[in-house]
C-alpha cells in the first residue's frame, strides 16, 4: 500500500508541473491533485502520531472540511 501511495504522489507532482507548463485548464485540474496531495501527507502524519481514534476521527474530518472550503475558495478566485 505503501508503494501505491508513492507512485500516486510521483504521479500527482509530475502531472502538477506539466500542468503548469501546457495550459490554464489543466491548472484547476493541478490544484485538484495538490490538494490530494496534501491530504495524503495530512493522513499520513495523524496515522502517525495521533493514537487517540477519536481526536483522529475529529482530526480527519476537520481536514477534510478545510480542503474543501479552501478549494472552493481557489477556485472562485481562479474563475
Amino acid at each position: 500500500m505503501i508503494l501505491l501511495k508513492w507512485i500516486i504522489i510521483r504521479l500527482i507532482v509530475l502531472f502538477m508541473f506539466l500542468g503548469l507548463l501546457i495550459d490554464n485548464e489543466i491548472v484547476i485540474t493541478t490544484l485538484g491533485f495538490m490538494f490530494y496531495h496534501i491530504s495524503f501527507g495530512l493522513h499520513t502524519i495523524l496515522e502517525d502520531y495521533i493514537h487517540l481514534s477519536k481526536i483522529k476521527l475529529v482530526l480527519t474530518f476537520s481536514a477534510r472540511i478545510l480542503f474543501i472550503e479552501l478549494f472552493k475558495l481557489i477556485l472562485e478566485l481562479v474563475l
